[in-house]
């Protein structure tokens, strides 16, 4: 004959703690993850910057083995798709209402200027330069291979937010860099 086994008593201090653990979880406010700061430091930064910069090298690199260099289609159509899913609409835009919204976009990593040029077309200038950054962190040249394809993924975001083909010729580039831009 099997026994029964006795359930345990529990103090009614034992009982309470469930209780106690579920009204403080209903007390303490959800988190969402904008409110939740995780300390970042400057090295962490200089890793990320040093990380990316390899990335970006190694993806010019690959760019020039398989296809041969630093293709214009690769870069405007990754612009063209960047520029899509941007959340600024432009119902009349402009060269410089475009050049102005791409401003705006990239001021974190990029210092862009643009104005009129003496035969109508626009110069953009680049003070600061993400790109440029990563050109020097790596020992490349500026206006190198990276150089080309970020020039070639400007044109493609201008082109689908004017909605008329463009095309970039660089005019100089160091310390800051300057590009012409036409459209047809």
């Amino acid at each position: 004959m099997s026994k029964v086994q006795e359930a345990p008593v529990v103090s009614e201090q034992d009982a309470a703690v469930p209780v106690k653990l579920v009204n403080k979880l209903q007390e303490t406010p959800v988190m969402s993850a904008p409110d939740v700061a995780v300390p970042v430091t400057l090295e962490d930064h200089r890793r990320a910057f040093t990380e990316i910069s390899f990335l970006l090298d190694a993806f010019a690199v690959a760019l020039g083995d398989i296809m041969g260099g630093a293709t214009v289609s690769v870069g405007r159509s990754a612009g063209r798709q960047m520029a899509r899913k941007l959340p600024d609409y432009l119902p009349e835009p402009t060269m410089e209402t475009v050049l102005n919204t791409i401003a705006d976009r990239l001021s974190k990593g990029f210092e862009m200027t643009h104005e009129r040029g003496e035969d109508g077309e626009m110069v953009v200038r680049f003070d600061r330069c993400a790109i440029r950054q990563v050109c020097q962190a790596r020992g490349k040249p500026v206006g190198g291979d990276l150089c080309r394809i970020f020039h070639n993924y400007l044109d493609g975001v201008v082109c689908e937010l004017l909605a008329r083909p463009t095309r970039s010729s660089v005019v100089s580039c160091g310390e800051s860099c300057r590009i012409r831009l036409e459209t047809k």
